[in-house]
């Protein structure tokens, strides 16, 4: 939280002959942030209502500080000091810092520095760019020749670097990064608000527009003291401590009598005594957390409720009590019935949250909310939804016995945005069409046992986002919406097998736990597939020039990823990125490399020939220091961190730099051999072309990895190009491979990471994913959002089961 300084109530003020024309007024050095940060900031707080000085000049056109700058500041309430790097080379800034410290001391002046990609204690003790600029000043303050001047020069050095102490030891805010900057705006937005709040009545909060302190609440509701100019008022009863209460936790409704222009009200966990017909009919916002009743009253004004959030509350029907099944149509039409048409008794409501209302048992009249956008319905125990009407019946559902779990509801068709998380939903409990919904963009299953995508999600026409968050038990999402463009399947123990996407299908962020996946085959498509090397096709190994018994003959290893648990499966083929892999135990090279050596690298230029250059093989057998060290002691004990691959094309200036789906592989002998093949068009690796191979240690190993021997061999087309296309056609479809699209894996200049942990970050970030040495030295790593992509547009493909 920020921390607003100002003086005590005693002090005497030199602005107040200066009118309060801005609430804000920005000091900051436009060479460092004025289109960005700055840009930011000052259309944050116009949003806010908050008036705002921002000044446009960017020369300085004198020494002295320009009088409407002077003016602004003593005419404004508050001051942001945006100090960064090149802060204190302007004489301006340090003017202006001057004077906003002296109105803090002399008025109510309050002052919010924020550090913007600087350190507190550089301002505070002049050092980095703030020494650098300070020793400029010097520097013009000794070379003055003029007595007078340089007397002047001397003492606004020393007034600077008092003010430069003086704002460091303020306690502000840190801008450094994009998570703080956005946090840290709203904050400060925030804090600003409630600061200008406050000084509409200091003295009597019940006067002010808003009321957002627990306590103050409590007080000016119990002592009946709010009057009309409030607009908003929080009450939460858990966030008061007990004994200042004085035993009482209750509240009369004709507290809330005086307050006609009231829009937003919030009353968590409020014990609430007298006719609900006391609340102001101009509500807009109505949050009841824990509201105790079974059902809503028909007396509580509601005609102009855009948003009603009753979580956690005891209520069992929205609008009708259940709990007597044969009164359900006398009860909905007492609820009802005297609304016309013209008139709706939640006819504005486009948001309605019920979430963990365990005791909800019904969900009917919603031909009565014509306008509702948004439902959530997150944790209310055991839902069953039933088909959706295109028009909502206005009679009653037949009630559900109390003694069972499921009720039924009827989805209004107006709804954007549904939550049913945390439902305990199976698949079946979906109905088969959703196609009444047409205008869903939101879609929020998380924390169901879910084992597939429900069909009725695919018949969503304008579905935007789907959230499958922590579903334990899912296991295939298959051709969801083309509209989607936000998919998370987000979970500490997925067990995800299978994700198909169609051509046709918009870019998408893509939210999955790549770190706990299990080794064993499955895919997803257009990022990894495994499949156990017995079932791949012969004439596939062919095209990659390899041959099944050289693989099938060896001993199989167990597997993990970082984070995941070992398992042992048979070989399997793995393929990524348009690369090709395979491990299993073994000290020898496969008869199909070529080129050999025992080095962890290798140069070679691309030998030419008659036919087209389609690939290569890179192979390398490793053993762990712990293994050689230990010997045939150390049998069953050995694993080894996979090694990054890094491939260089020197001609034309590009590397990939490849780490493999699988992190750690678990041996009962002493090597591992690594296969792999890498699909290469023309645009990337031709004929004559020279290149190396290098093996990195992964993030992961302190050094134990040891390589024996590695090598590579070519691939070239046999003259039968056709053939070999409808091979490799669905591999060669996938989008984000070597020759497709790569951009959002290009984090420098010709230089591409591969890597599955990209997929789950949506900006490129090497630091964040470990991964920044790789790039070398002096490398400048760029953000790149990704937008995943399935299946390029290019090649139709094959459908997966033809491989």
């Amino acid at each position: 939280m920020v921390e607003l300084h100002e003086i005590s109530e005693g002090s005497s003020s030199s602005s107040s002959t200066h009118g309060r024309a801005y609430d804000v007024f920005i000091s900051f050095r436009g060479v460092d942030t004025r289109n960005s940060f700055i840009n930011h900031l000052y259309n944050a707080l116009m949003h806010a209502n908050i008036t705002t000085f921002l000044d446009d000049e960017e020369i300085e056109t004198g020494e002295d500080l320009k009088p409407e700058l002077e003016s602004a500041i003593k005419s404004s309430k508050a001051s942001a000091i945006v100090l960064s790097k090149n802060y204190a080379t302007s004489t301006w800034c340090l003017d202006e810092l001057v004077l906003i410290l002296e109105q803090r001391r002399t008025s109510k002046h309050i002052v919010i520095p924020i550090f913007y990609h600087v350190e507190p204690t550089h301002v505070r003790k002049q050092q980095s760019s703030f020494g650098d600029a300070m020793a400029k000043h010097r520097q013009k303050m000794e070379a003055e020749t003029d007595e007078n001047k340089r007397s002047q020069w001397a003492q606004k050095m020393d007034r600077w670097k008092k003010a430069l102490i003086e704002v460091a030891d303020l306690k502000g805010k840190d801008a450094n990064g994009r998570r703080n900057n956005e946090l840290m705006m709203h904050q400060l937005v925030q804090e600003m608000e409630r600061f200008l709040i406050c000084e509409e009545s200091p003295d009597k909060p019940g006067e002010r527009s808003r009321l957002w302190c627990h306590e103050e609440t409590f007080k000016v509701l119990k002592q009946k003291k709010a009057t009309e100019n409030v607009l908003g008022l929080t009450l939460d009863m858990r966030m008061l401590v007990k004994e200042k209460l004085h035993g009482s936790l209750e509240l009369k409704t004709d507290a809330l009598s005086k307050m006609d222009r009231l829009m937003l009200l919030q009353l968590n966990y409020v014990q609430i005594t007298d006719s609900y017909k006391n609340f102001p009919e101009e509500l807009r916002w109505l949050c009841m957390h824990g509201f105790p009743l079974k059902f809503i009253p028909s007396d509580l004004p509601m005609e102009n409720l855009v948003v009603l959030d009753l979580s956690h509350s005891n209520i069992e029907s929205f609008g009708i009590c259940c709990s007597y099944p044969q009164r359900l149509h006398r009860r909905l039409t007492q609820w009802i019935g005297s609304f016309s048409k013209d008139k709706w008794l939640l006819g504005s409501l486009k948001i309605l949250n019920l979430s963990s209302c365990e005791q909800l048992r019904s969900l009917v009249g919603f031909d009565h909310l014509p306008v509702l956008e948004k439902l959530i319905l997150r944790g209310c125990i055991d839902i069953h939804t039933s088909t959706c009407s295109s028009v909502v019946p206005s009679t009653v559902v037949e009630a559900i016995p109390n003694y069972s779990k499921f009720f039924t509801i009827y989805l209004p068709t107006s709804l954007v945005s549904l939550s049913f998380a945390n439902n305990n939903l199976s698949t079946e409990s979906f109905p088969m069409d959703f196609s009444c919904l047409s205008m869903l963009k939101e879609l929020y299953l998380d924390e169901n046992p879910i084992v597939s995508l429900p069909s009725c999600v695919r018949s969503l026409p304008r579905l935007e986002t789907l959230s499958m968050r922590f579903c334990k038990k899912l296991t295939t999402v298959e051709h969801p919406p083309h509209t989607l463009t936000n998919l998370n399947l987000y979970s500490d123990k997925p067990m995800l097998q299978k994700l198909v996407l169609d051509p046709e299908s918009s870019p998408l962020q893509l939210w999955i736990q790549w770190d706990r996946l299990p080794p064993s085959p499955f895919e997803l498509q257009g990022m990894v597939k495994i499949k156990p090397m017995a079932g791949v096709e012969e004439k596939v190994l062919r095209s990659l020039g390899w041959t099944k018994p050289d693989i099938l003959n060896k001993r199989r290893v167990g597997t993990a990823t970082i984070f995941g648990e070992k398992e042992e499966f048979e070989i399997q083929m793995y393929y990524e990125f348009g690369i090709f892999s395979t491990l299993y135990e073994g000290e020898e090279l496969p008869s199909w490399i070529t080129d050999r050596c025992t080095w962890s690298s290798i140069s070679f230029t691309i030998p030419s020939s008659p036919n087209t250059f389609r690939g290569l093989n890179f192979c390398c057998v490793l053993t762990s220091r712990f293994a050689l060290d230990e010997g045939l002691g150390s049998v069953g004990n050995v694993f080894i961190y996979i090694p990054v691959i890094i491939i260089s094309n020197i001609t034309k200036n590009l590397t990939w730099i490849y780490h493999h789906y699988i992190d750690v592989v678990y041996l009962g002998g002493m090597y591992l051999t690594f296969s792999s093949h890498w699909m290469f068009g023309m645009n990337e690796m031709e004929c004559g072309d020279h290149v190396t191979i290098t093996l990195n240690e992964s993030q992961y190993d302190d050094g134990d990895a040891v390589i024996k021997e590695c090598g590579v061999s070519f691939v070239y087309d046999d003259g039968e190009e056709e053939e070999d296309e409808d091979v490799l056609g669905y591999y060669k479809s996938w989008n984000h491979i070597i020759g497709g699209d790569l951009i959002p894996f290009e984090p420098t200049t010709g230089a591409y990471f591969l890597s599955k942990r990209r997929f789950c970050n949506s900006f490129f970030n090497m630091v964040s994913l470990g991964y920044d040495y790789q790039l070398g030295e002096g490398a400048n790593s760029k953000d790149v959002r990704l937008y995943f992509k399935a299946l390029s547009q290019r090649k139709s493909g094959l459908p997966e089961n033809a491989t």
